[in-house]
């Protein structure tokens, strides 16, 4: 019982005919030693990059409104955020650490590493030798980037796991089990949820046809887990007051995101390796090329998975079994990579490819499967240290002879940032220490909320990232909340997305724009780049207010 198995089964067939099912059994050292393998990458990952760099944009945005969490706000209500699950999960990291950017780093490493539990324990299935699984194992934790999608890569992770358990022994038991999953993971973020229902929705439907049985029960049981994981979410909407005016506000938003005449798509050309320009430099033409191939990988491996499973839809082997959860849950979040292809959101649907190669490499016999081992894995390793590796924050940071990294104090923490932006968030620091006094508030637009955390400092809008265009009526509520709570001084990013003129503030928020035009004045800061300004109230301004 105790001996870890390191091979896999010869025959599941006859396995099963003795009333065995090995793949279904995890021996508990395989369990303890993925844990502490697991425990040890993710480790090791912060120890050598958990103090450098710092995202102002979406780091921030998580940063901060975990801050708030931590502090007793509730996200949704008090601030635009996503779905609460991850905040208090990172508050509860912050109640241990404090409220640092470290700390939401440690919490973000535990994170990688529950999603390398369920990574492991479902590729153990098929992985003989635990070498291969260590280098694995490394490549799923390269691609939770960058680490402040841990909680996407993890949940990713943890749906494929659940399919797979659900197609190993499908049980009233892990129907339940599987819709617990959804609802929490959609507790997490509400595209989670919907994926993962998608997936769950299709992967019983399709043993239903498999096996010409009725599935209502198998339904019921899974919906019903799905209400018990979201219950954390659906106490909240009916006990916490406010709370789901918020969420109702923040589906509206994405409504408009979606529906709205004139919002801009935020899409982008897919970057088909075919087009990476040939005036670019030798290496950043090879890394356009490697992301094009990862692109094309997307829909090839889901093809060949198509057709491996319509081969033979009755095969039951542990490698079909992959092929199956991974593939029905990867297809789900294929939609979310196309849909802005670039690295990041590459990252968040690259594991159940993985895992659907995993699959697929398990299929052969023999000679045949080291013969394809040993073509696939140095590929799968290359290309991940060509894309995502060559966009790591060490790599950046080792890399950078003209401008090395400088150590900066951020907050109570100490980090390693590229030293304009270093030199950027100390003028902003000390200007805001001259120009605010303890009871002042500070607007921030449209990309920083990373500078509110850094500053202590509370946004005085419920909105904290400016992308899309509001209409005119939410304009005129964020104005009179800039009159009414004192905001007295403005830093204002001259930046836009994509470098899209169409996004800039001016444009997406003309009305807040022209006020602080209007009831501010330009303040001049020595040394400030010229891509950032920073504004103080009118003193005529703040007696009208």
């Amino acid at each position: 019982m105790w001996t870890v198995d390191t091979t896999l089964a010869a025959d599941p067939v006859a396995e099963r005919a003795r009333g065995f099912t090995w793949q279904a059994v995890r021996l508990p050292l395989d369990v303890i030693a993925i844990v502490l393998m697991s425990v040890t990458i993710a480790t090791a990952n912060f120890l050598i990059q958990g103090d450098i760099g710092l995202d102002l944009g979406d780091e921030g945005q998580l940063w901060y409104v975990t801050a708030r969490t931590a502090l007793g706000d509730v996200p949704l209500r008090d601030v635009r955020s996503y779905d609460p699950g991850r905040y208090y999960w990172g508050a509860a990291w912050f109640a241990l650490l404090g409220p640092g950017i470290i700390s939401l780093r440690v919490g973000m490493a535990a994170m990688q590493a529950l999603g390398l539990v369920f990574g492991l324990l479902t590729l153990r299935r098929v992985v003989r030798h635990w070498w291969v699984l260590a280098i694995l194992a490394v490549v799923l934790l390269a691609w939770m980037f960058p680490i402040f999608k841990a909680y996407e890569s993890a949940t990713v992770l943890a749906l494929v796991w659940l399919a797979v358990r659900l197609l190993e022994a499908p049980t009233p038991a892990r129907h339940f089990a599987a819709g617990v999953g959804v609802g929490l993971a959609a507790f997490m973020r509400m595209d989670h949820g919907l994926y993962g229902a998608a997936a769950l929705l299709l992967l019983v439907l399709f043993r239903a046809m498999r096996e010409r049985k009725v599935v209502i029960r198998d339904l019921g049981l899974a919906g019903a887990g799905i209400v018990v994981g979201y219950a954390p979410m659906l106490v909240m909407l009916v006990a916490v007051p406010g709370f789901a005016a918020g969420v109702a506000e923040n589906l509206a938003y994405l409504m408009r995101v979606v529906v709205w005449n004139g919002v801009p798509n935020l899409g982008k050309p897919v970057p088909w390796p075919w087009l990476a320009g040939t005036d670019l430099p030798v290496a950043e033409r090879l890394y356009a090329v490697c992301v094009g191939l990862l692109f094309m990988a997307v829909p090839a491996l889901y093809l060949v998975a198509v057709a491996t499973v319509w081969r033979s839809p009755a095969d039951d082997t542990p490698g079909r079994q992959l092929v199956l959860a991974g593939g029905f849950v990867g297809l789900m979040y294929a939609h979310y990579t196309f849909a802005r292809p670039d690295l990041e959101h590459l990252a968040q649907s690259v594991h159940p490819l993985v895992i659907v190669a995993a699959g697929l490499l398990a299929a052969f016999a023999g000679r045949r499967r080291v013969i394809a081992i040993a073509l696939v894995l140095p590929l799968v390793v290359a290309l991940s240290g060509l894309t995502v590796g060559v966009k790591s924050r060490v790599y950046r940071w080792a890399a950078e002879s003209q401008n090395p990294y400088v150590p900066t104090r951020i907050a109570d923490d100490v980090v390693w940032l590229h030293p304009g932006v270093a030199a950027f968030l100390e003028m902003v620091n000390r200007t805001a220490g001259e120009r605010l006094a303890p009871g002042d508030r500070i607007l921030i637009a449209p990309h920083w909320p990373a500078i509110y955390a850094m500053l202590g400092r509370e946004s005085p809008l419920w909105e904290i990232y400016f992308i899309f265009p509001e209409p005119e009526d939410r304009q005129h509520r964020m104005i009179a909340d800039l009159e009414r709570r004192n905001v007295t001084v403005v830093l204002l990013g001259d930046l836009f997305l994509d470098g899209r003129n169409d996004l800039h503030f001016s444009r997406t928020y003309p009305l807040v724009y022209r006020h602080v035009m209007e009831r501010y004045e330009r303040l001049a800061v020595a040394g400030l780049p010229g891509w950032a300004q920073f504004f103080r109230r009118k003193p005529e301004a703040a007696v009208a207010g």
